[in-house]
């Protein structure tokens, strides 16, 4: 899923490439008896996440939670965690679980509001507790672009967002790979939950 003027590498090909090598890793692992893992892999989310959507409105109470990850490699980003006002009862476990996973390695996180602005929206206005780890876009200041980015105070995290340069040269692939690790561990925290 990206826009017309953009390749969409980092917006959304890196969240694409962590969630492929969660559903490896979960292979390899196994699934505990009496769960499944889904992987949703959505169109349209630029046009109002209507692919998203238009699946979380089927599932009603079959989805214990929803892992989002949009834009996973923002060459100049951070790692900010889901932690939305308006997010649905039990959302609260899986940003303190990211927290958790990422303190544990040491890695520093910030808290992010995304606004329903990302495929995780159709889920938490179904009800289905949602989370997800954000490495941010281009607006300055808050939540997309914290200072501990890499680029410095003011750099946009993906100086590419929706433009043509949104190619594999835009993209911090050490972030994804952590992204997917963290996700993936969050995952299986939730699945060992009886």
């Amino acid at each position: 899923d990206s826009v017309l003027e953009g390749p969409g590498i980092n917006d959304n090909g890196s969240g694409v490439a962590a969630v492929l090598e969660i559903a490896r890793a979960m292979v390899d692992a196994g699934v505990p008896d009496g769960w499944a893992l889904r992987i949703g892999l959505w169109g349209a989310e630029e046009l109002g996440t209507i692919g998203s959507r238009a699946y979380a409105e089927t599932v009603e109470d079959d989805i214990a939670a929803y892992l989002n990850l949009d834009m996973a490699g923002s060459v100049n980003g951070a790692t900010l965690v889901y932690d939305e006002a308006s997010a649905a009862p039990g959302s609260r476990a899986i940003t303190k679980a990211c927290q958790d996973v990422l303190a544990a390695r040491d890695e520093p996180s910030q808290p992010a509001d995304l606004g329903g602005s990302s495929d995780h929206f159709g889920f938490q206005q179904a009800g289905i507790p949602t989370g997800g780890l954000f490495a941010g876009a281009t607006e300055t200041g808050g939540a997309a672009s914290p200072s501990s980015g890499t680029g410095g105070e003011g750099a946009a995290p993906d100086p590419c967002y929706h433009i043509g340069c949104d190619d594999l040269d835009n993209v911090d692939i050490a972030r994804v790979v952590l992204f997917a690790e963290v996700t993936a561990a969050v995952v299986a925290q939730l699945m060992s939950v009886e």
